[in-house]
């Protein structure tokens, strides 16, 4: 897993802390994640979501060594209020790109912590020596999540039809968005 300094960001309200997640968070990170899993924009549904510590420790120990992957965590006063996964492929024809995924605990929506988030990411992807465009999928039906990655620089990319079946059946498009970090290379016909 790649490594960025901690940050001391102000929001409006608070401080934060971003750093890296280490195995030692797996705990803390398991709980994050199963209070996220009722969140309605979410893909993982709460009777879905793993609680295993020590499988996401050791994910963690092993993402350690990749430098195509960062984890980092959002804190408050020690406790997690946003975590963000980003992962790039280490094949070299795919490895200027990644994915990255991101929740932010209830409480602290529209705070600034995705953005800070997000903001810390793109500056490492930006001096990363691979990574060169920055992607997610986020349901169409997330409008402020929609607007943030606009507000960042994301553009939509591709849409992808029904591709979530939510609660109650109704289905929801998965937007896919991405950001260049670098210049992107003009397009080969």
């Amino acid at each position: 897993m790649a490594v960025i300094a901690p940050i001391t960001c102000s929001l409006r309200t608070a401080q934060i802390l971003i750093r890296p997640a280490a195995p030692a968070d797996a705990a803390a990170i398991t709980r994050f994640n199963c209070a996220m899993a009722d969140f309605e924009f979410t893909v993982v549904e709460a009777d879905e979501s793993s609680a295993d510590v020590d499988a996401l420790a050791g994910e963690l120990a092993s993402d350690a060594a990749n430098p195509q992957h960062l984890r980092l965590l959002a804190e408050h006063d020690g406790s997690i209020v946003g975590t963000l996964d980003f992962a790039a492929p280490s094949k070299r024809r795919i490895r200027h790109r990644g994915r990255f995924g991101i929740a932010v605990a209830r409480d602290w929506r529209g705070c600034g912590v995705g953005t800070a988030l997000i903001r810390a990411m793109i500056d490492w992807a930006r001096a990363h020596p691979h990574i060169e465009k920055i992607r997610l999928g986020v349901l169409g039906e997330n409008h402020r999540a929609v607007e943030l990655y606009r507000r960042l620089g994301f553009v939509e990319e591709a849409r992808r039809a029904g591709e979530f079946k939510l609660p109650g059946g109704r289905y929801c498009d998965d937007i896919m968005m991405c950001l260049w970090v670098k210049p992107r290379p003009p397009a080969s016909h």
